[in-house]
């Protein structure tokens, strides 16, 4: 994905910042807290668009498209349209929601697909800080994802992570995005196994799931993606270390997974 033109300054401290995370999901579903509906000041929104970095595991392709997004002034917490809630052992809380932001290719479109959020790092008032995740192969002349590939392969799946917290030092979180067979996450860490599940965007029932969880930072990690009858999908086995660099625990399906190697995860700005 090619970056589009940016303030190089901006750029560099960008990514002087990226770090990762981890912590507690609360089941998709989970009775939201009332939202705080503030209007922000009247303010010109600022839209600045980053690439971010993009985990790609070990013998099977994970480079679901990150963009790090603009920001636009925060005027509610919770954000709104949230389709999934988690929160960290220190109570912080994390969204899913689906992309609010400007398409860049065409203004008149929504960005394609999700966008997660940190309470740490969005207040009423502030500008909005999220990172973008797609799943499909994303193409940055054009803005477009084609998720073709990926819904024919079950074993295809998207995974990033950022450290939570205001100064970047709680626990990591795992925001993953897969096929529509899986409906669960069985993560082990620890010694602990538990079980994420998945959910879509709404109103796409048939299209890709998407969990999110956290784990103690440093802790490795190892997942298995289930269908609804509890089986792992083919090539559906993947681990991460510490610092959240993937391998996959299963061999490939097809040519095309064996030819990514290991890379940092999708971090917020």
């Amino acid at each position: 994905m090619k970056p589009t033109p940016s303030d190089p300054a901006l750029d560099a401290r960008l990514r002087s910042t990226l770090r990762q995370v981890a912590a507690a999901a609360i089941p998709p579903g989970h009775p939201e807290p009332a939202a705080r509906a503030v209007t922000a000041p009247a303010r010109r929104p600022r839209r600045r668009w980053r690439p971010a970095l993009v985990l790609a595991a070990v013998l099977v392709p994970l480079t679901a498209a990150g963009v790090v997004l603009g920001r636009e002034y925060v005027d509610q917490i919770p954000p709104k349209n949230v389709f999934y809630t988690g929160v960290a052992a220190d109570g912080e809380r994390y969204w899913l929601v689906p992309s609010f932001h400007d398409n860049p290719c065409d203004p008149a479109l929504p960005h394609p697909g999700i966008e997660w959020l940190q309470e740490a790092r969005n207040s009423v008032g502030g500008e909005w800080a999220s990172a973008g995740f797609t799943y499909g192969d994303y193409d940055g002349r054009t803005c477009a994802v084609d998720e073709a590939p990926w819904l024919a392969d079950p074993g295809r799946v998207g995974v990033g992570s950022s450290r939570l917290g205001a100064d970047e030092q709680g626990e990591r979180l795992y925001v993953v995005g897969a096929h529509p067979t899986v409906v669960t996450l069985r993560v082990t860490v620890g010694g602990r196994t538990f079980d994420v599940g998945t959910v879509p965007v709404p109103g796409r029932a048939d299209g890709p799931r998407y969990a999110a969880f956290p784990v103690p930072a440093g802790q490795p990690i190892e997942v298995s993606m289930l269908d609804g009858a509890g089986a792992v999908v083919p090539g559906g086995r993947w681990g991460a270390d510490g610092d959240g660099h993937l391998s996959f625990l299963t061999k490939p399906t097809s040519k095309s997974q064996d030819s990514r190697s290991a890379s940092p995860g999708i971090e917020m700005p």
